[in-house]
């Protein structure tokens, strides 16, 4: 009897300093699957007597060095008795996720401590054509055409040997005007040093025309 009474005393008193008294996942709200590039979802609901404080939620890749932590929100019911909820951030193709979930600072582990649960991304498998590459080379062929549209010659400018040509046929239109010009100046020239008759010399001779 009198060791009955002290396990029992024992016991009371660890109750009552909330030693026994240690958060309860009633519900574990994760997928095991999830698809890449979309955010997967994460729901725990928790009883306790003790307040639940902060409710942590880490994840890791195999190849991480670190875990990524994130605190989970109370989404209904109260600091006894609620649910928290996050998201995880959506993952790239292929691999899986590492995770657990600790309740005020080590209070309570879900899986129980060291354990751990896993998340397997799954989706279609990425294409290996370099798409990357066809866009940077898409952009540098734009590039290209427009400056030879808008800098270099031949396509809306004369090339240089259109230049010169045209000053060539510009040279030669202005030698023949000058030779023109100057053929018509000799001869206007020699139109005026030709001899012309004395007018003395046509009225005698109309006057003689006249007395006959």
């Amino acid at each position: 009897m009198r060791i009955s009474s002290v396990v029992l005393l024992v016991t009371l008193v660890i109750t009552s300093y909330g030693v026994l008294a240690v958060p309860v996942f009633q519900e574990v709200s994760i997928p095991e699957t999830a698809q890449t590039e979309e955010p997967i979802p994460i729901s725990v609901s928790i009883t306790s007597d003790v307040p639940v404080d902060i409710v942590q939620f880490f994840y890791q890749q195999e190849d991480w060095i670190h875990p990524i932590s994130i605190i989970l929100d109370r989404s209904s019911g109260d600091e006894h008795n609620g649910t928290w909820s996050g998201i995880i951030p959506a993952q790239e193709w292929g691999g899986a996720l590492e995770y657990s979930i600790v309740v005020n600072g080590g209070e309570a582990y879900y899986p129980p401590f060291p354990g751990k649960e896993i998340i397997t991304i799954d989706g279609p498998t990425p294409s290996n054509f370099p798409w990357s590459w066809v866009v940077i080379g898409g952009f540098l062929i734009f590039v290209f055409i427009a400056t030879e549209l808008a800098f270099k010659p031949g396509f809306y400018r004369p090339t240089g040997r259109q230049r010169a040509k045209a000053l060539e046929e510009e040279d030669r239109r202005k030698e023949m005007e000058e030779a023109t010009d100057k053929e018509e100046g000799e001869e206007t020239a020699q139109e005026e040093e030709k001899p012309r008759k004395p007018s003395s010399m046509l009225i005698t001779r109309k006057d003689s025309k006249d007395r006959r």
